[in-house]
């Protein structure tokens, strides 16, 4: 993973990505997702890049410690179940249920090699590196955040899991809302876009459009501040006015610097 850069680039286009060879990740735009069913198209998308913590308490009903199983054997146990007509929006024809573990050598090393695959000069192979890299880019596809819960003790690991299945529970009882409607509606409304050109646009399309939108928010209401003498720029973070800055996970945080300079 060392040196390892997601292309930002290619998914605002909403263009391929060659993970491997082999695995390629569609960047779904937003009518994809509509013809698929949002519901299920969240739930397949996080179940790509799940983690033990986010699955501690299936792990916890077979008896296994979710912090002594790693990313990448939780995969192999669920990509068993996952097939292309459950997981085209995002890899296309690929297959995952046919991907078998195969032990490298002789080494401790275990990869996943596609059954059709694994006598070609080529195979389709998953390493822990790829699926790294691969749950890396859906992640950062649909502002997704690694769910990763450490437990310092076993009283404090049945507490997380407590908790884990009394939010599950609560979660199952819930309506299904959707989660794009008002993001799209939000950018629809403030950028005066077509319906049709919602349709068009990239998942990550959307979500990097909304995070801009509220970048130039906080960069129009620290401008107005500052002329009209409401907030004293000293105290105020000046990369909050450069609204065409990187987007960064602490854009959310930006708020507060303008806040930290009104004048009082």
């Amino acid at each position: 993973m060392e040196g390892f850069q997601v292309d930002e680039l290619k998914l605002y286009m909403s263009e391929d990505i060659k993970i491997a060879n082999g695995i390629v990740l569609k960047c779904p735009k937003i009518r994809d997702v509509a013809e698929y069913g949002e519901s299920a198209y969240f739930s397949m998308a996080n179940t790509l890049c799940a983690t033990p913590s986010s699955m501690m308490v299936a792990l916890d009903d077979m008896k296994l410690n979710y912090m002594k199983v790693k990313d990448f054997e939780l995969f192999m146990m669920l990509c068993q179940s996952l097939k292309p007509e459950a997981t085209y929006p995002l890899l296309g024809d690929l297959d995952l249920s046919k991907f078998k573990p195969h032990q490298v050598g002789d080494t401790e090393e275990v990869i996943l090699v596609h059954e059709d695959t694994k006598n070609d000069e080529s195979p389709i192979v998953i390493s822990p590196i790829i699926h790294e890299v691969l749950t890396t880019y859906i992640r950062k596809m649909h502002n997704f955040k690694k769910e990763v819960k450490k437990a310092g003790n076993e009283i404090t690991r049945k507490q997380l899991i407590r908790l884990a299945r009394q939010d599950a529970e609560i979660a199952k009882n819930k309506p299904h809302e959707s989660f794009l409607r008002p993001v799209i509606s939000a950018v629809k409304c403030r950028q005066g876009y077509s319906m049709d050109y919602i349709r068009d646009m990239g998942i990550f399309e959307l979500m990097d459009d909304l995070s801009r939108l509220n970048i130039i928010v906080q960069a129009d209401a620290a401008l107005g501040g500052m002329y009209s003498g409401m907030v004293d720029t000293k105290k105020m973070d000046k990369t909050v006015l450069n609204w065409t800055r990187n987007i960064v996970e602490d854009d959310n945080d930006k708020g507060k610097a303008i806040a930290d300079g009104i004048v009082r």
